[in-house]
């Protein structure tokens, strides 16, 4: 076995697997689904979604925002905090109604996993702009 099959197929806590996408989006969607009455079949559990980690789900209509909640960090398995998120995205954001089950099947859902916040240390603004990548490092 290589060693990029192996790493793909091995579990680490605090990284993600490559076929991790489909598990999460699989996970919000069947949250919400089972929230709107529908039966879904359950899919296998990854050792990976018990560990610690925070989310974020966002749900779009049309392009157009429609419920985002998440967490800053961890402090619940990652399954759990997907579940949680999606749920109060779809049903308690408080800028949105709740989503019901006439629009749910034109809703797209995003999932973003936080990595572990990290001290950032700078001397000014310029060496903050070259440490940080748009689209992947986020600020508190």
């Amino acid at each position: 076995m290589s060693h990029t099959q192996h790493s793909s197929q091995e579990h680490r806590p605090g990284q993600l697997p490559e076929n991790a996408g489909p598990v999460l989006l699989g996970l919000a969607r069947t949250a919400i689904t089972e929230a709107l009455g529908q039966t879904v079949a359950p899919a296998p559990a990854a050792n990976w979604l018990r560990d610690p980690a925070a989310s974020f789900v966002t749900l779009n209509q049309r392009g157009v925002l429609r419920g985002c909640i998440g967490s800053l960090i961890a402090h619940r398995p990652l399954g759990e905090d997907i579940r949680a998120n999606t749920l109060a995205a779809a049903f308690h954001d408080p800028r949105f109604p709740p989503v019901s089950e006439a629009e749910w099947l034109s809703v797209q859902v995003e999932v973003s996993v936080l990595s572990p916040l990290e001290r950032l240390t700078v001397r000014s603004e310029v060496d903050l702009i070259t440490q940080i990548q748009p689209g992947r490092h986020g600020l508190l």
